[in-house]
């Protein structure tokens, strides 16, 4: 990160949250409206893209996370 950006995230550190939450809407909105990909969906287009690729997520990796889920099913939230 260079000096302004580090200026930039103290400032919105700073913020109550409230005004953050704003921010961050505001710059999804724009991300919206100008086309540009928001990180889930270049996340999305990785995975779909590499899908059965050998850098695909890991098999014991996934067969852990969904055990993992299934456990907490039946927890309350």
């Amino acid at each position: 990160m260079n000096n302004v950006q580090e200026i930039y995230v103290s400032a919105v550190r700073m913020l109550p949250t409230s005004e953050r939450l704003r921010l961050a809407a505001m710059i999804l909105n724009e991300w919206t409206e100008s086309g540009t990909p928001t990180p889930h969906d270049e996340i999305a287009a990785y995975a779909a893209a590499t899908a059965g690729s050998e850098v695909d997520l890991d098999a014991d990796l996934e067969a852990a996370g969904v055990a993992y889920l299934i456990s907490l099913e039946g927890e309350a939230h």
